[in-house]
């Protein structure tokens, strides 16, 4: 009787051993399980916020300079290298935008050769045959392209693009749509200089009025020497694969680039938030010192009352009806 009790008790042992190790087993298992969904979301989040990014920031991820400007490699370190020094330093002039020093940069590398703010302009049939789905849905690129240079020169500043007349007008801009969003910075005294405005670029006004602002000699808001008293930059947060991204915030001497007479954080010119992020859903690269800076930075909706101000400076007020 002693010994069948043994074996009972032992049994139930046995049986109860064997309940808790699947137990266990089990709840490692959903442990295991829990912890792979949520590697699995926060990668679909980080997927879903780069994908975003690429689409509300195509002038991004285009092949030029810092993305969509396209400037000669060697005038780009020039302007790097005099930010370093400070002040004018012994710059090399060959190297610089011809149409800068033929006017002895009173313009910068504003337009000033048919006249302060006259630009003429070759719109490629292409573009022109773009569709509104290429636009923004509701217009097409050309559309969108037209409406905006209106809306610059009638209400923002005395910029008058004008079509390309053949021999008379022998330096222009050349509007198609391209694989990205890209413009060549001022006036480079060329024929056809480009403003390319591919995918996605003309989806959002400030888009496309941020690669005009480019033609109209602009550079990008966050690479001005003044800018640590508004924002951080955390290069340890950007990109470096597949392709080194870190370049795109060095800052550039303001002795030659324009720029308005204050940092501004709202300005259609301004990199995001996360721009070229490692985790662009939680980290970010750039961050503004106050909560009015950080709520504006990045829009592209339209000029920022300092763009438009700066603009006038430039070109004088929107151009007489």
């Amino acid at each position: 009787m002693n010994v069948f009790r043994t074996f009972a008790l032992f049994c139930i042992a046995l049986l109860v051993s064997q309940a808790r190790a699947s137990s266990e087993a089990l709840s490692e298992e959903e442990e295991d399980t829990e912890e792979n969904n949520s590697i699995r979301e926060r990668e679909r989040l980080k997927a879903e916020a780069d994908a975003e990014q690429r689409r509300e920031y195509p002038e991004m991820y285009g092949d030029a300079e810092q993305g969509d400007m396209i400037i000669p490699k060697e005038e780009l370190e020039e302007l790097k290298r005099l930010a370093k020094v400070g002040g004018h330093g012994k710059y090399r002039t060959s190297i610089f935008n011809s149409a800068y020093f033929s006017y002895g940069g009173t313009y910068g590398y504003g337009w000033i050769y048919y006249g302060l703010g006259r630009i003429p302009y070759y719109v490629t049939p292409d573009f022109k045959q773009r569709t509104a789905a290429e636009g923004n849905g509701s217009h097409t690129p050309y559309e969108i392209f037209m409406d905006a240079i209106a809306y610059i020169k009638n209400e923002v500043a005395c910029v008058d693009f004008f079509p390309f007349e053949g021999a008379t007008t022998p330096y222009y801009v050349l509007v198609d749509y391209g694989a990205s969003c890209q413009a060549e910075i001022g006036c480079r005294m060329k024929s056809g200089q480009k403003l390319d405005l591919g995918p996605y670029c003309t989806f959002k006004r400030g888009t496309v009025l941020h690669e005009i602002m480019h033609v109209l000699g602009f550079y990008h808001e966050h690479t001005r020497q003044d800018r640590d008293s508004e924002v951080t930059v955390h290069l340890e947060n950007v990109e470096t694969s597949p392709n080194d991204r870190r370049s795109n915030f060095d800052v550039v001497s303001t002795d030659f680039v324009d720029h308005s007479p204050v940092y501004d954080c709202g300005s259609v010119m301004h990199y995001t938030h996360n721009a070229y992020s490692t985790d662009k859903f939680s980290l970010d690269t750039i961050t503004g010192k106050t909560t009015a800076c950080r709520n504006v930075m990045g829009q592209r909706v339209d000029f920022s009352p300092i763009d438009k101000a700066t603009l006038a400076a430039k070109y004088g007020p929107p151009c007489p009806a």
